[in-house]
């Protein structure tokens, strides 16, 4: 076996792979490629090999302190796997981790004071009554947290035999003042199958039946009635969102309101119609989440909504 004293870079790599196979460490392919790349780079501007003082050196040098913690990772893994000291770059990583977390936590309350209010969120769409699509569009991301790409869907006056893609049926000649909503095709349909939703607000019924699509016509239509692109229903989306959010930041809005009024069934509701897991909404979608983390009450959510996952899957 080659000594890692006198082993090139390169070798040093092939090495380290050859260990993390032989100590039972599964590596994706991708996995691979990402280290292999980094240590690329790494090893332009040092020998992972050298004393630690010079790899802390080489990293304090490096501002951003996810690219500096990402990078101390991979060194980690390296020294580890030749018995290299590294309890220097350790504690540094570990104080890196608390620096990369307070950040967070300042960024989150920067964030959270810069988008409005749920109440602010409801007025804006109040007042975008007698527009159309504008209205549509943000109907369903403020009342349903739907997904743009869910609205890329077809008008039918009645319930086809199967439904082969998203179908809004809805008569504006009938009595029954109801929309249903049936979506196949979205982001995480294989996991949560089609989501069926029931519209009976009378301001999203007068804006469908002002919009005056023929039966089989889409919803948005293109040229010759076809059906847009997804990226066209993207561009449509983000051009009539109220003050520019975005499904995803209202979204975020929707959370925050939920978990401030306690109504968390309109959490898990939130998650059925928006096709998404609830434990990727605590995460992802809560401003709150690495903020309050002593609050009681906040910990208390977390542990309602983690049981109800685990009880869906």
């Amino acid at each position: 076996m080659t000594d890692k004293t006198m082993a090139t870079q390169e070798e040093i790599f092939k090495l380290f792979y050859q260990k993390s196979i032989a100590t039972g460490d599964k590596l994706s392919p991708k996995t691979v490629k990402e280290y292999e790349k980094q240590f690329k780079t790494i090893s332009k501007k040092i020998n992972i090999m050298d004393d630690e003082d010079k790899i802390i050196k080489f990293l304090d040098e490096i501002e951003n302190p996810n690219t500096k913690s990402n990078k101390a990772f991979l060194i980690l893994k390296i020294r580890r796997a030749f018995d290299q000291p590294h309890k220097q770059i350790e504690d540094m990583r570990e104080k890196l981790k608390e620096d990369i977390t307070r950040r967070r936590k300042m960024k989150s309350k920067e964030y959270t004071k810069s988008l409005i209010s749920y109440t602010e969120l409801v007025d804006e769409l109040d007042k975008l009554k007698g527009t159309g699509l504008p209205y549509i569009f943000n109907f369903m991301h403020v009342n349903h947290g739907l997904r743009n790409r869910d609205l890329n869907a077809i008008i039918k006056f009645k319930k086809p035999k199967k439904v082969t893609e998203n179908t809004i049926i809805f008569n504006p000649k009938q009595r029954k003042k109801q929309l249903d909503f049936y979506i196949t095709d979205y982001k995480t349909s294989a996991t949560h199958g089609e989501k069926h939703i029931i519209i009976k607000d009378e301001n999203l019924l007068n804006e469908m039946k002002k919009l005056n699509r023929t039966e089989n016509s889409y919803l948005v239509p293109v040229k010759q009635g076809q059906k847009a692109t997804d990226g066209y229903i993207n561009v449509l989306a983000s051009r009539f969102s109220i003050q520019g959010l975005g499904e995803a930041k209202i979204a975020k809005i929707l959370m925050k309101h939920f978990i401030d009024t306690k109504q968390f069934n309109k959490v898990h509701e939130l998650s059925e119609q928006r096709g998404t897991n609830l434990s990727t909404l605590y995460t992802s979608y809560n401003m709150y989440d690495n903020i309050h983390k002593k609050d009681l009450q906040h910990q208390m959510l977390k542990k309602e909504l983690m049981e109800k996952t685990s009880a869906e899957k």
